[in-house]
């Protein structure tokens, strides 16, 4: 046989005309020494044994390190410890585990980072995978697999903007409990994949729909229509009764966390969710209104939860789906860029919020809240809420004491007994962001 001829029939078994599938990278954990200055610490994926090392250079580049390094540090293949949204020490809570302990919290830690590419890689598919995963978060590189929302239009677009409150901190705080220990924060959860569900089974508007100005003014008339609308409102609060939390605060109206979006801007329009909580303990007086064309709908079957995360009722012990289903809904509600031209051709580009985006962070939001006022009526210090969390401080050394308001809330998160066995063997926890 010629050479020729050989070389072609090699060519012809080794290669194809469609590209080869997007591997979804591995994920592995690295823990640096110093998180304000990383460079050096002990990294691990599942299956192995942690290792140390002295430059993140030196760690395999085909895997993607979720890190402990400090909010916005995204460098090569290395992620924040706010990838997943949850802290990587939230997440331990959540496991039972301390995170730094390489004998068992690290491995235990790589395993669910493992578990949760494997669910991302089977639950998703994107046009373009290699720009998705460039994306500093896991809701991030979710939302490249969603087909694009209409973009909202018209006098409904600052409304939108305006109506979105991603969390909720407790502005100005005042200690009302007394602690015989140092204090520490815990973030009391639900179970993630039941309250992606829970969130996700609630009505929407329909994003196809126009939105009218109205002259609607009164509280209960806008509660009762039929019609999703977002009203402009301004709050006053009675001072509170003796014993009694003070929802003026715990309301967090606009109250977001520094460096977070959302933070600092004077809110003014709810949507209806909100305003039937919030009109239970404030005077709500409504400026403007706007109404949608269109009724109420089931959110679209394109943004529901993959299959592979509702088929087994199994999942919803496990944490690593828990975590998907989380960056799932959270997904929804992330803003857009879009460009907009304007005079002199000159061009901009603007923030656009869907009304989805809007209504699910309602939803969560009255959650949240409702969470919140359990704990402030059992005496705790809530210092935020958001995402089927409630955070209080409590005392450092007895995360037991807790337990009575987790039956409350229903809650299943953090490991309380595992943080109480633990502190019983002589380590203090530190404390964790939600």
């Amino acid at each position: 046989m010629a050479l020729g001829t050989v070389a072609q029939s090699r060519l012809s078994t080794q290669t194809s005309s469609a590209p080869p599938a997007f591997v979804v990278p591995r994920f592995g954990l690295a823990v640096f020494q110093n998180d304000a200055n990383p460079s050096n610490g002990v990294a691990v994926v599942h299956g192995q044994r942690p290792r140390a090392f002295e430059s993140r250079t030196s760690l395999p580049s085909d895997c993607l390190w979720i890190s402990t390094a400090q909010q916005g540090e995204v460098a090569q293949n290395f992620r924040p410890k706010n990838f997943l949204r949850s802290s990587l020490e939230a997440l331990a809570d959540d496991l039972g585990v301390e995170l730094r302990d390489v004998v068992d919290g690290m491995p235990r830690m790589a395993q669910m980072l493992e578990q949760i590419s494997n669910l991302v890689a089977l639950c998703y598919k994107w046009d373009d995978p290699r720009l998705a995963w460039s994306k500093s978060s896991l809701a991030e590189i979710v939302r490249e697999a969603f087909p694009r929302m209409p973009d909202p239009e018209g006098g409904i677009i600052g409304p939108l903007k305006d109506a979105l409150q991603s969390y909720s901190a407790v502005p100005d705080r005042i200690m009302v409990r007394e602690h015989r220990n140092p204090v520490r924060q815990y973030t009391l959860r639900h179970n993630r994949l039941d309250y992606a569900q829970y969130l996700l089974s609630q009505p929407y508007p329909d994003l196809t729909s126009n939105w009218m100005w109205s002259e609607l003014r009164d509280v209960q008339q806008a509660l009762d229509l039929p019609y999703p609308c977002l009203v402009e409102v301004a709050l006053e609060f009675d001072p509170p009764s003796e014993g009694q939390p003070d929802y003026s605060r715990l309301c967090a109206f606009g109250s977001s966390v520094p460096g977070r979006r959302g933070s600092g801007v004077m809110r003014r329009w709810v949507s209806q969710p909100e305003l039937q909580w919030l009109a239970q303990h404030a005077h709500v007086h409504i400026k403007r209104s706007l109404v949608s064309t269109s009724g109420y709908v089931r959110l679209p079957k394109e943004f529901a939860l993959p299959a592979p995360l509702c088929t087994d009722p199994l999942l919803t012990l496990s944490l690593a789906a828990g975590v998907v289903a989380e960056a799932h809904w959270v997904a929804l509600t992330l803003p857009r860029l879009r460009k907009r031209d304007h005079s002199g051709a000159s061009s901009r580009f603007e923030e656009v919020v869907t009304p989805l985006a809007v209504w699910l962070k309602a939803y969560d939001r009255a959650y949240g809240f409702f969470m919140a006022a359990q704990a402030a009526q059992m005496g705790y210090d809530v210092v935020g809420y958001g995402y089927g969390a409630v955070t209080v401080e409590a005392d450092r050394n007895e995360p037991a004491r807790l337990l009575e308001l987790a039956d409350r809330l229903g809650v299943c998160h953090p490991n309380l007994a595992a943080l109480q066995s633990r502190i019983a063997l002589g380590g203090l926890e530190p404390e964790v962001a939600a």
